[in-house]
């Protein structure tokens, strides 16, 4: 399987690691080997080589600070158009920074994959929150695969878990926690931390998106929460259908006092069928520690699926992580090399 990277940070570093750790066993098991043909980023430059790409070298090489135009192999330059219309990929994987506005360029990226005849697996929210349905569509009719498992609670197997293990039953509601920044930093308050030492940890590890307001005042989570009310419920939800609050009116009074209370407050998601469509909500909550969700804390996630077969049926995980959102990545191309 020929694999082009558009954007190669946290996540494509993650899933290269992954596959060089795994090489031999994923030959073994699942009959999948890989190469890397082509890698565009925006600040290091672009590459294709037909032949493939050492991915150990190219790891280094990025790691290392390297711009691409300096590795030994490959043709220079060889911009994203090029690769997605020009390349020997059989796999665009769509891995840039995630666009809260309108999605672009990731899903001009997407559209264009799919109209030429390659798979596309993305972790970028945008494509699936503004065209869900367009590109699912264009992917069944094309006998292609629009793999997207890694927007949603990272590596932990949601999308996977609502569309295949729970196939047949109708999902009426799922809530949860989709947000692993503002979960740390609730969880960081209850131990003492004001909002902002809380949250400059959350930054200092890593954990804050480039734009702060995505995380705390809840466009990450309402863009999930959009995602799972489109894609395994079957909705048309927009952003303007999302009745949002961040948490930034939280602080350490009403955390103590929560907990005084034997409650904690979370970033909870919130999508309710009805009868004319979806209600959903993305707002801080206070949960008594009775509720499952009570119990999710530091930057893990989790839901809850109500169905009408089985019940309420509860998953959690990882929220976040370059190996845990590079896994979800590696398990879309395993779908794909077993249509």
């Amino acid at each position: 399987m020929n694999l082009a990277f558009i954007g190669y940070g946290n996540v494509g570093q993650g899933l290269t690691e992954i596959l060089l750790l795994k090489q031999q066993e994923l030959e073994d098991y699942y009959g999948f080997s890989f190469s890397i043909v082509a890698v565009a980023t925006l600040h290091k430059g672009s590459v294709y080589a037909e032949e493939g790409l050492d991915g150990g070298t190219l790891l280094n090489h990025i790691r290392a600070g390297g711009h691409l135009s300096t590795l030994t192999q490959g043709i220079k330059d060889f911009g994203v158009h090029d690769i997605i219309k020009n390349s020997n990929a059989d796999v665009i994987l769509e891995l840039s920074y995630t666009d809260f506005k309108d999605g672009e360029p990731a899903c001009a990226y997407v559209r264009e994959a799919l109209n030429c005849g390659k798979h596309v697996v993305t972790s970028n929210k945008g494509p699936s929150l503004f065209h869900h349905h367009e590109f699912s569509k264009l992917a069944r009719d094309n006998h292609l695969v629009y793999g997207f498992e890694g927007t949603v609670m990272s590596g932990t197997p949601v999308v996977k878990t609502a569309l295949k293990c729970l196939a047949g039953c109708r999902i009426d509601r799922i809530r949860g926690i989709w947000n692993g920044t503002t979960n740390f930093i609730l969880s960081e308050m209850e131990s003492g931390c004001s909002f902002q030492g809380a949250f400059d940890e959350a930054r200092r590890r890593g954990y804050v998106e480039a734009d702060a307001a995505a995380d705390v005042d809840g466009w990450d989570a309402t863009a999930k929460a959009i995602i799972l009310a489109n894609s395994v419920m079957g909705g048309h939800v927009t952003i303007s259908d999302v009745v949002r609050e961040g948490i930034a009116g939280i602080d350490a009074t009403m955390v103590s006092q929560a907990l005084q209370e034997q409650s904690r407050w979370k970033l909870v998601g919130d999508i309710i069928r009805t009868n004319h469509g979806f209600n959903v909500q993305v707002s801080p909550v206070k949960l008594p520690y009775a509720d499952p969700l009570a119990q999710i804390n530091g930057t893990a996630n989790g839901l809850i699926f109500e169905t009408d077969l089985l019940g309420s049926v509860s998953i959690s995980g990882p929220g976040a992580g370059r190996i845990q959102t590079g896994y979800a990545i590696l398990s879309d191309l395993l779908t794909i090399k077993h249509l």
